[in-house]
């Protein structure tokens, strides 16, 4: 038998480049949503030539056509879940996103870093509608964790109110919808994140 095929990537986008291991029919394709309130988001498939779509899922979700659970949270699959679905069709693939920034996001934490902000994370914002029920949306944002001390909690969810005043007054600065134009990819960020240890696992060294 010859050497299966095996993938490292750094990006979902480079997916479409993979192969299946089990069969030719089969192939990936990798779609981004965005400027629209029903939906925005990295659309994820598996392919068949005759069968069609055979899975697919929706990675940094948002929009009016989402439900999210009781605690207030769109449920997604994570990385490694997803890297098992694609290993079950053949695509053997490592996925090493953090480490390995593309150069525009890394340049892009570095400006914020000197502006003065040290945490990055995926934060909850909840608010209420007219029937007193609570709506959640996600954002990416970064921070800086003396102003915003109680965010270093990554099961912490904040108050559109409490929200607007850490953009307002400097403590944070949303990354949504810059993310989203320069389709930045933070699946891999599960966690309260120091941009500059980031920082520091993305840069080489000769050795």
């Amino acid at each position: 038998m010859k050497d299966s095929l095996r993938y490292r990537i750094s990006n979902w986008d480079q997916l479409i480049e993979c192969k299946s291991n089990n069969s030719t029919d089969l192939y990936i394709t990798v779609d981004h949503v965005f400027n629209d309130k029903r939906l925005s988001g990295t659309i994820i498939r598996v392919n068949h030539s005759d069968f069609g779509a055979l899975f697919a899922c929706t990675i940094n979700a948002n929009g009016t056509i989402l439900t999210p659970d009781n605690s207030g949270i769109i449920q997604e699959f994570t990385t490694d879940e997803i890297l098992k679905e694609l290993y079950k069709f053949g695509f053997e693939v490592v996925f090493e996103l953090e480490h390995n920034l593309p150069g525009n996001q890394l340049d892009y934490l570095i400006t914020v870093n000197n502006l003065g902000f040290d945490k990055l994370r995926k934060i909850s914002v909840y608010e209420y509608d007219n029937n007193a029920n609570r709506h959640y949306t996600d954002y990416i944002v970064v921070f800086d964790v003396n102003k915003c001390p109680k965010w270093i909690d990554a099961d912490y969810t904040t108050s559109k109110l409490e929200f607007l005043s850490a953009l307002n007054d400097g403590g944070a600065m949303n990354l949504t919808y810059i993310s989203v134009s320069n389709q930045f990819d933070w699946t891999w960020l599960t966690y309260v994140a120091s941009i500059e240890d980031i920082i520091r696992n993305n840069s080489y060294s000769e050795e």
